[in-house]
Order: structure tokens, then C-alpha cells, then sequence
């Protein structure tokens, strides 16, 4: 999108918010409607008056812009969540719902200028996927269907249906027809403010479309809604600017104050930099050798006025209050800017038809649940991934509510609820939830329980839609099953204390910095970042010798609290339980740490996703296969380690009714943490990447990948079968069946193409040797 385009919706922002706010005479007069009949009303020196825009509304285009959410705000507006969208207030600006029968004329309510043009340039014509609905007529004593036809609506583009009252309506007579008869006195009704239902008389010379059409307040409401464009797409024609010239230049002056602060809020949002300050009260200009921080957004302003734009100098050295740079405003424009791409990426799902949908809840640093919404759809051949909201999920799901007893109810957020507000933000976004044909969550249980899951509860209302989890995520889940083994788990657990004794404390950390020389540092185990985890153990693992010196060195300090707590890690650390445990727990993240890294890749498919955990399966199938040998090698690397650290090497008391540790009878150290530690790891981590990832669910997510032109050309018959079953069961669009056989057949066409465009690549590349 052109700068220009941007700063002329923005004006019209602003504009509107100028309409709207008033003041009482100790802040400054009060801001009167642009098209007033006064036209002296706009020479205050406090208002700066602003003209709509002279370009076309629909011509947008936010390629260029980067999305700004509520995180760069610069108060906490409690307006800027996201919330249903009602009509309850004077002015009525749903931006996402188009409906005609929500626009009705009501008594005290008003539709903006940004409405009305919506609503006249709206196509009146049903998309092609549109079911005509019909009336039943008694006719010679036999019922009669009488069904809409596309062709009234092509003769006669005033018409519209309206989905939500389930009928016509002319939608020049909504908006700008009230009253008619011989004195303007007789309320409309029919297609103005009640809807018609009953087909059966809509054509011939006495029908209702043909009588509508000639009536006099029909052709005025027309007229009136060409004279309303004229006038909005060109405001020099306006009879107020024409006897005022004077407030026509106003108003050209204007809109280029506008302009670098809507430039300096655009180049914020695009590098993601704050707009909040220390101080953002009082003359930008004033105590240019202040050291005081005003913010970005003021000293982005103070900049360019230093660089020589005088125009903005000119605006913020005036007498007017209205200078536009308060944080209200700021706020108001990046909702402007936020409107805008959102209409942008939602025309463009539109455009594509089919959507899918990614989502997660967490809470943030400011302990608000927030669960982020992605739009995935291709558009021009290209997958686009698209950022469309932040969603305080409490907030927008419960009211708080006091009862007689002041206790408020406890607020929860189960998998229905998240699927419900998911599902309920689409509605608002006017999406077609069959044509939602995915959902892509992480693996926690909120997300994918069969029963009571977030991704059940939109799949039981969008039927097409196929769920696809975080592969990496899902191996983190699997790795962390490592945890039901009893001595993998407790020295797990001291691992993580040692590290944060040594973090705890600056004196600490520098003893082991100094015993550790150049050797990478200890890293803390994180919950969230998968792979760090893979690298604390490692490290941690490389690092043994040194902490132990460590922790020697600081068990002998004067200082009691850290001495004993070092001699009580030194005491756990130097047993034959953790080395082992430590080797064999590193030993399988050797193999999953690759993998993990390479799932956070950006180029890869659910296919290369399912090949790596295929990769990794068989490698630990194999280990478990070959447990002896290869637990054989461990454990002569660990008796190395431990006889360098002389410690003892040895099997732990065991008794015949002991039940609540490993206390399984061996001949051997080896074969007791063989039986205890190694096998149970392989196996509780192989069974659970199993039923995450060799699922039903999965194996149809794989079926369909084989769609794509480069596994297209090398499927047989049978899988092209296999493929079509599986298309035929899981999917319906448009309420019609997919017939197998004609499936079958497109699917070997696109195979015989994309085999015939092989060649012919191949081709040129041999030519081109020759040329």
C-alpha cells in the first residue's frame, strides 16, 4: 500500500475521532461536525478541521505494512481489546459483519460515512456458492416453488439479500429513504426496514421488484446516494468548499501536518520500537537540552523538525491544542493501522477460500491470558502466514460479575472455552467455517483432548478441518516421559539445583567461571526453549570433573550457608546413580537434539517433519534392540569418568519387598541400571512418540501430502485409491458429495501433468548444454 493511501485512512480516522470528541471550554471549544452549514465553524483556532478522503476506500493494499498490535500501545486502553462487535452506540462502524439487516434505520442511531460507501460499492450479486432459498405458492390448487434467480439481482442492482433477516432489501432505500406518500408522512416498510420473504410476486408489471423500481423515494434515495459519492470522492465540489476557499486551503494544510506524524507511527510500527516515554505532556520543542526521555514517538518528531521539516514545526509551534501527537491519538491511529491490514489479510483468505487456522494461549509477562490467532491460506500460488489478533481470552470470554454475596465466579479456560472463542472470532471475521480446513496447536492436553479439547470443539463445528500439532513439541512431551524412570527424574531434579547454586550467586558463579577456564558455561534447564534443554544436559555432562572441583573448593569457604550446601550437592553428585543417569539421559538426547533443531526449521513440510521422527524411532527401536551392547558402552565410559573422580562403583541396597524404587534382583552394577534405567527410558519414549506421531490422525495428514506436484508424480494406483477414499470420508464442501471415481481421475490427470512438466524441464536443462 502507497504512503498516500495510508495517510488519507488514517485522516479519515482522525476525522471521525474529531466528529466524535467534545470538551468543555477549559480544555477548548467544541469540536463540531465537519459538514456543518456554518461554514465559520471551522476558522477556531483550536480545531483543525479534515475533509474526507478523495480516494477510493476499497483501493487497499497493506503488502507494505507491518501489523501493529496492542503490545505498541502506549496506554492500556481497555478499547483496544478485542471484543464482539455491537451497533449499540450512536454511530454504528461494524467492520467486519456487511449484512444489510444489520444497518436498519432505528430511532437515535446513525451510520458513518465509511458504512455507506461500503454498502453502495457492496456486489449485490450472491457469490457462486450461494443457495437460492424459495417460498412454496398455491397455484390452481397445487403448490408452487418459487425460487430466487441471479437474474433479478443482475437487473436490478439495488437488491440484496440479507442473511441475517433472511430476505430482500433495496439498500439505497436503507440508507437514505425514511418517509413517503404525497407529504413524506408514511413510514416505509417493505425492502426499507422490513425484508421481503415471499417470492411468489416479485416479477411482471404489477410485481414487487417492478413496483419498488418506479417509485418516486426509490429514485431520490438513488440520487441522493450518486450525489453522496461525488461529494465524498471529491470534496472540491462541495457546496461549503466553493463558497469557502479559504477553508478548503485549511483543510489541504491539514492533511500535511497529518502526514509525518502518521510516517512517524508507520516507521514505529514497521521496526516494532515502542511509542511510551517518561514524559508525553507539554511543547515537543520546549527544553531541547533536557535529558529527559519523551519517548520515541516525541523525539522521532523532535528529529525530523530538527532535519528541516517545517511544515511539522510550523503545526507544533501553533497556538492550537489540537496537535494530534497525544497518547489517545497514537492509539487511535495504530487501531486505524491495525483495521486496515486486518481487512487486507481477511479479503485475502476470502479470496483464496480456504483457510486454516493456528492458535495458543499462554500468559504474558503482565499476567494476562493471551492467545495469539494465525491465518494460514495461499494466495497467488504463495503460503501465506498471517498474524490477525491477540486475544485476552478472560476478558473476552467472562463478564465479571458480583453476586448478592460479592463473590465473583471463578474463571476458567477449559478446551471448550478457547475452542469456542476461536471459533466465535471467525464468526466475527465473517469466515466460512467449512471451509476451515485445519488447525494447528501445540500437544498439550487442553489443546488435543479427545473429549473435551479446544481443537474437538471447533472440528464439531467445522468439519473439514484436519488437525495438525507442533511436531516439535510433541517430541518435547515425548522426551519428557524420560521423568516416569525414578532415578532419571530425581537426578534430574539435583542437576537443575547445582545449576542454580551456581547462578544464585555472583561469588559462586566466578568459581566455577574460573575452574571451567574456556569451556562453554552452564545453561539452566528451560521449560519452553527445547533444544537449550538438550544443550544444559550435554554441557553439563561435559562439564562433570570441573563442578565437582567446584563445589569442593566452595564447601571449604567460611561462609556456612554456601559451604553446606555445596558439600550436600557434592555428597548426591558423586554417586555411581547420577553419572549413570546423566550418561544414559544424554546418550538419547544426542540423537533427539538434531532433530529438534531441525524441526524449527522454516522450509519444512508435515512430511520431512514425520521422515525426522521416523528417523528417530528407528534409531532408538535399534538401541533398544541391541540394549546390552550399547548400555555395555555407556556404562565403560561412565566407570572411566567415575574412577578418574574415585568414586565408588556399586549397586544399591536392594530388598525382597521393596516397591517404592527400582529394586530389581541382578547379577551386576551393569545389569542393575541396564533393567532399572536404560530399557524403562527407551521404552516409555518409544511409546509415547508412537501414539503422537504413528496416530490415525497423522496417517491422514500424510495421505494428503501426497497431493503436492513433488509426491504427485510418484504415487500408484493403489495410493492414488487410498488417497481418494480418504478425501471422500474425511471431506464435504457446499453440501455435495464427492463422487470417488471423478476424484480418482482428476487426481491421475494432475499426476500425468506434473510428470509431463518433469520432462519437459529436463529437457531444457539438456538443451540448454548445447546452446
Amino acid at each position: 500500500m502507497s504512503k498516500s493511501n495510508i495517510q488519507t485512512q488514517l485522516t479519515q480516522w482522525v476525522s471521525k475521532k474529531a466528529e466524535k470528541r467534545c470538551c468543555d471550554d477549559s480544555t477548548g471549544p467544541i469540536t463540531k461536525k465537519l459538514h456543518t452549514s456554518d461554514p465559520q465553524s471551522s476558522n477556531s483556532k483550536n480545531i483543525i478541521p479534515i475533509e474526507s478522503s478523495t480516494s477510493d476506500p476499497q483501493s487497499f493494499n497493506s503488502k507494505n505494512i507491518i501489523p501493529i498490535e496492542s503490545s505498541t500501545m502506549t496506554q492500556n486502553d481497555e478499547s483496544t481489546k478485542l471484543s464482539k462487535t455491537t451497533c449499540n452506540s450512536a454511530v454504528c462502524d461494524d467492520t467486519y459483519n456487511m449484512d444489510i439487516g444489520n444497518f436498519l434505520r432505528t430511532p437515535g442511531r446513525t451510520l458513518s460515512d465509511n458504512i455507506k460507501v461500503k454498502i453502495i460499492n457492496m456486489d449485490n450479486i450472491p457469490p457462486d456458492d450461494f443457495i437460492y432459498p424459495f417460498t412454496m405458492n398455491i397455484r390452481n390448487g397445487k403448490n408452487v416453488k418459487r425460487s430466487l434467480r441471479k437474474s433479478y439481482f443482475e437487473q436490478n442492482k439495488w437488491l440484496i439479500y440479507s442473511h441475517v433477516k433472511s430476505g430482500l432489501f433495496c439498500k439505497y432505500c436503507v440508507l437514505f429513504s425514511n418517509k413517503g406518500g404525497r407529504y413524506n408522512t408514511i413510514t416505509l416498510k417493505k425492502f426499507i426496514i422490513e425484508p421481503v420473504t415471499k417470492f411468489s410476486n416479485l416479477t411482471g408489471k404489477d410485481g414487487d421488484l417492478e413496483v419498488h423500481r418506479n417509485n418516486k423515494y426509490h429514485i431520490t434515495a438513488i440520487q441522493i446516494a450518486d450525489d453522496f459519492l461525488k461529494t465524498l470522492y471529491n470534496p472540491q465540489n462541495e457546496v461549503i468548499n466553493f463558497i469557502n476557499n479559504e477553508r478548503l486551503s485549511q483543510v489541504i494544510e491539514n492533511r500535511k501536518r497529518l502526514k509525518p506524524i502518521i510516517e512517524s507511527i508507520l516507521f514505529l510500527g514497521r521496526q516494532n520500537i515502542l511509542f511510551r516515554g517518561h514524559r508525553e505532556k507539554g511543547n515537543i520543542l520546549d527544553n531541547n537540552d533536557s535529558i529527559v526521555n519523551s519517548g520515541n514517538f516525541r523525539e522521532l518528531l523532535k528529529y525530523r523538525v530538527l532535519s528541516g521539516d517545517s511544515i511539522l514545526e510550523k503545526h507544533l509551534t501553533s497556538k492550537s491544542k489540537s496537535t494530534y501527537i497525544s497518547p489517545r491519538v497514537q492509539n487511535d491511529l495504530i487501531n486505524c493501522c491495525k483495521q486496515i491490514i486486518t481487512l487486507q489479510i481477511l479479503k485475502e483468505v476470502k479470496d483464496s477460500k480456504f483457510y486454516s487456522v493456528v492458535f495458543d494461549e499462554t500468559t504474558d509477562i503482565s499476567h494476562v491470558s493471551q492467545m495469539s490467532l494465525i491465518l494460514r491460506y495461499i494466495i497467488n500460488g504463495v503460503v501465506q502466514e498471517n498474524f490477525i489478533s491477540f486475544i485476552n481470552c478472560l476478558a473476552y470470554t467472562y463478564s465479571i460479575q458480583e453476586d448478592t454475596d460479592n463473590n465473583i465466579c471463578e474463571p476458567k479456560l477449559t478446551g471448550d472455552i478457547l475452542g469456542n472463542t476461536v471459533i466465535k472470532i471467525l464468526k466475527e471475521f465473517s469466515l466460512n467455517l467449512d471451509y476451515c480446513v485445519g488447525v494447528g496447536t501445540d500437544g498439550c492436553s487442553v489443546m488435543v483432548s479427545s473429549i473435551r479439547g479446544a481443537v474437538k470443539t471447533i472440528q464439531s463445528i467445522a468439519k473439514n478441518a484436519v488437525h495438525c500439532p507442533c511436531a516439535n513439541h510433541a517430541l518435547n512431551l515425548a522426551i519428557s516421559k524420560s521423568s516416569t524412570v525414578q532415578c532419571i527424574r530425581n537426578n534430574v531434579g539435583l542437576l537443575k539445583e547445582i545449576i542454580s547454586f551456581f547462578n544464585m550467586s555472583s561469588k559462586r558463579n566466578f568459581v566455577l567461571k574460573t575452574v571451567l577456564n574456556c569451556k562453554p558455561h552452564l545453561k539452566s534447564l528451560c521449560e519452553t526453549r527445547w533444544v537449550e534443554r538438550h544443550d544444559s544436559i550435554m554441557i553439563f555432562k561435559a562439564s562433570i570433573p570441573q563442578i565437582i572441583e567446584a563445589l569442593t573448593n566452595i564447601s571449604e569457604w567460611s561462609e556456612q550457608d554456601s559451604s553446606s550446601k555445596a558439600k550436600i550437592l557434592l555428597t548426591a553428585m558423586c554417586t555411581c546413580e547420577f553419572i549413570i543417569s546423566i550418561e544414559i539421559l544424554s546418550n538419547l538426547l544426542s540423537v533427539t537434539a538434531p532433530i529438534c533443531k531441525i524441526l524449527q526449521g522454516t522450509d519444512n513440510d508435515v512430511l520431512a517433519a514425520f521422515d525426522c521422527i521416523q528417523d528417530v524411532i528407528s534409531i532408538l527401536e535399534n538401541k533398544r534392540t541391541q540394549c546390552e551392547k550399547v548400555f555395555q558402552q555407556l556404562f565403560e565410559d561412565s566407570s572411566l569418568l567415575m574412577k578418574d573422580l574415585d568414586i565408588e562403583i556399586k549397586t544399591p541396597r536392594l530388598s525382597k519387598h521393596q516397591i517404592n524404587r527400582s529394586n530389581h534382583q541382578s547379577k551386576s552394577t551393569e545389569e542393575y541400571y541396564r533393567v532399572s534405567a536404560f530399557i524403562p527410558l527407551l521404552d516409555n519414549v518409544l511409546e509415547d512418540l508412537k501414539s503422537r506421531f504413528l496416530n490415525k490422525k497423522n496417517k491422514t495428514i500424510m495421505i494428503l501430502i501426497q497431493l503436492i506436484p513433488k509426491h504427485i508424480i510418484h504415487i500408484d494406483d493403489k495410493m492414488i485409491n487410498t488417497v481418494t477414499e480418504t478425501i471422500v470420508t474425511h471431506y464435504k464442501f457446499d453440501d455435495e458429495a464427492l463422487e470417488e471415481s471423478q476424484l480418482k481421475s482428476e487426481i491421475e490427470l494432475w499426476k500425468e501433468k506434473w510428470n509431463r512438466i518433469k520432462s519437459e524441464a529436463r529437457e531444457l536443462q539438456v538443451l540448454s548444454r548445447y546452446i
